[in-house]
């Protein structure tokens, strides 16, 4: 690089693009994708996207798949509906699951054979359940009966806040909030919300 600078002030424009990688979704055949909320096309699909984490979604007819993929490199996904996905929500200091005997911390996502199986809820009271798993299904289940949750999208990654307070760099996957009324925002773009309890609310910046 050669710079030409002049005598007194100068000023140097350096422009910092995202670094991208290919997602290169393939099976199962002939679904529907969306990453962060939007529609990406049928499989196969290939995607090109911000290094970082990504909502993805897949449904085929009334089958679904939902997961959150950590974008590094160029990557091939492959996946199937033979399993349930459970996505597990709450306030990750003071909220524990625990499925069919293994502990985990929300927000996770993890998939599990069809059939029954044991959820333990541990938070300000600790429930016990079991609770049958049909094989392409979503299933939430909350730690907190008065909490809603937001995803906040945004084409190129963006500053977001919550009640004026940062809560970090978009994609942001499934905060906790309180339910009522709150002020997001993504960039430059404020929302008004309410939020009802047990909620999942998606909001990205158009």
């Amino acid at each position: 690089m050669e710079l030409s600078l002049d005598q007194g002030m100068n000023e140097i424009t350096v422009e910092l693009q995202e670094k991208s990688h290919i997602l290169n979704v393939l099976e199962p055949v002939d679904a529907v994708v969306k990453i962060d909320n939007i529609p990406r096309g049928r499989t196969p699909v290939k995607v090109s996207l911000i290094e970082g984490i990504h909502l993805v979604e897949i449904q085929r007819g009334s089958k679904f798949w939902l997961g959150i993929v950590d974008v590094t490199q160029d990557m091939v996904l492959k996946t199937d509906f033979s399993r349930a996905t459970v996505v597990l929500l709450g306030n990750k200091k003071d909220t524990l699951f625990v499925v069919n005997g293994t502990s985990f911390v929300p927000p996770s996502v993890i998939y599990i054979k069809p059939g029954f199986c044991s959820l333990e809820i541990r938070s300000d009271i600790v429930s016990k359940r079991i609770v049958e798993l049909l094989p392409g299904t979503v299933n939430y289940f909350f730690g907190d009966e008065d909490s809603g949750y937001v995803c906040l999208f945004s084409r190129v990654p963006e500053s977001c806040f919550v009640d004026e307070m940062s809560v970090g760099i978009s994609p942001i996957l499934f905060l906790p909030l309180k339910s009522g009324e709150h002020v997001l925002q993504i960039g430059q773009k404020r929302t008004v919300i309410g939020l009802l309890p047990q909620e999942i609310l998606y909001l990205e910046q158009k």
